[in-house]
């Protein structure tokens, strides 16, 4: 997924980006992994190199742009509820249980107590509230779910 210009962005979601930099010696742009990431410090690598730099440091070399890369774990088709089959729905609410949410009925509807469940996520994560689960919201789900050996960038509390 890109994202443009949001390293608080990259930090909610609190997953491994590659990022792009400028050198001002006019090479070509170098290409590193953010390997961790805070409000003091932001460590790349690239190979075996790691550099650390303060986020303020960042905003003359880095071209704007990253790359976070995540998997679908649960295969949530599409933009829930936006577009979606049945079955989506329903994988999502049998999540949403396991998760600790109350789910009145296993149904393929998306009810009230699902969007609230949904929201509630979004909310804690820092995300936009709107009940849809996109890519973003499907992430912090991901990241919520201990039993998934997701590398972050910071250790999360236990879910």
């Amino acid at each position: 997924m890109r994202i443009d210009y949001d390293f608080g962005l990259i930090a909610k979601l609190n997953l491994p980006a590659i990022v792009g930099l400028i050198p001002g010696d006019g090479q070509a742009t170098r290409y590193m992994a953010v390997v961790t990431l805070d409000a003091e410090a932001i460590q790349l690598a690239s190979g075996v190199n790691v550099e650390t730099f303060k986020p303020t440091e960042l905003s003359g070399i880095w071209n704007g742009v990253a790359y976070v890369f995540w998997k679908n774990y649960h295969h949530f088709d599409g933009t829930i509820p936006s577009g979606t089959s049945g079955e989506s729905v329903l994988a999502l609410k049998m999540y949403l249980k396991t998760r600790g949410f109350p789910v009145a009925e296993m149904t393929p509807t998306y009810d009230a107590a699902t969007r609230t469940a949904v929201e509630t996520i979004q909310a804690r994560n820092g995300l936009v509230v709107d009940g849809k689960v996109g890519p973003l919201t499907k992430i912090v789900l991901y990241n919520e779910d201990p039993s998934l050996k997701i590398p972050h960038l910071r250790n999360l509390p236990p879910g």
